[in-house]
């Protein structure tokens, strides 16, 4: 009998205890008013509650009237603990109206918008599709062949020489990091070399043997840029150029300089310096070019021309 009353007095002693508990929560929660429009002055608005309010300057919220229906849209102007102040931006608002958050903190999106941007010290904002250039510059120009005289005798000479280039080209970005490019102008071939006298029959009877072209070129090739900066554009290419021969003279007696067309693969490497938020540049570029010839003749060109790059 004992046994059974003590049982009967501890579960009255629970439901009691938690009675008392669910009092205590209702209680807490009837007394926190929630944050509601305590004030309207013109445009502004103050927004009161007990506790602080989770809202930060210059975040959006929707104004709601007592049927829970959006009736305008507000700004947050100020928040200083359980206070906040509100620039109502469309709508009318009344006192007791209750709002909503719209989106995230104004300084929340700045602070997705920096990191999106982080890497812009390093990588700059995506180059426009298209570039035109103009450049013009020097080469080192080699040649190496087996001459031959009036008599059948053979020789092996070589001739070096420096030419004049320039060029137009247009670009087309298929990536931030590959382009395509394609030049037109003109390209210079010129070549000396002097031999002794009794060489003089290899070289049309003078000392002095000669291969000069001047060419009417067509360049077109594709670049890779693997490093880019704010500032510097690095990158590398090849491909292939289409020579039209406008003059060729030469004093080797076995070279034939009336060859109307030539070609030559290309190999570069370029540097830019970029100007004023990608739209100019300043290209430095470095060109290798080997043209094409028979068993008995190697020619090849190395270049270095700078000019101007402008996107658009």
């Amino acid at each position: 009998m004992y046994l059974r009353t003590t049982r009967q007095q501890n579960g009255q002693v629970l439901i009691l205890l938690s009675f008392l508990v669910y009092l205590v929560a209702s209680v807490s929660s009837w007394a926190q008013t929630p944050a509601t429009i305590s004030k309207v002055q013109g445009t502004k608005a103050l927004i009161q509650s007990d506790a602080n309010i989770d809202l930060q300057e210059g975040q959006e919220v929707f104004l709601i009237n007592a049927e829970n229906k959006k009736i305008g849209l507000g700004k947050v102007t100020i928040v200083k603990g359980n206070k906040a102040q509100l620039e109502v931006l469309k709508g009318k608002v009344e006192v007791g109206n209750t709002f909503a958050p719209r989106n995230k903190p104004a300084a929340a999106e700045d602070s997705s918008a920096a990191d999106s941007s982080a890497g812009a010290s390093k990588v700059p904002k995506k180059k426009s599709r298209w570039a035109a250039s103009l450049v013009a510059g020097l080469s080192l120009d080699t040649i190496n062949l087996t001459a031959q005289d009036t008599f059948g005798l053979q020789k092996k000479i070589s001739l070096t020489g420096t030419s004049f280039a320039s060029l137009l080209g247009l670009d087309m970005a298929l990536t931030d990091e590959l382009s395509l490019r394609g030049q037109f102008g003109t390209v210079g071939f010129n070549t000396t070399s002097s031999v002794a006298s009794t060489d003089a029959s290899y070289c049309g009877g003078t000392a002095n043997c000669s291969i000069q072209f001047q060419y009417l070129a067509f360049i077109g090739y594709g670049i890779w840029y693997p490093l880019t900066t704010n500032s510097f554009r690095w990158g590398i290419g090849g491909g292939y150029a289409y020579y039209l021969r406008s003059t060729g003279t030469t004093t080797v007696t076995n070279f034939d300089a009336t060859v109307s067309s030539n070609s030559a693969f290309v190999g570069m490497t370029e540097l830019d310096y970029i100007l004023k938020k990608n739209k100019y540049a300043i290209p430095l570029i470095l060109e290798y070019r080997s043209y094409a010839g028979g068993s008995s003749i190697a020619a090849s060109s190395i270049g270095i021309t700078a000019g101007f790059i402008y996107s658009f």
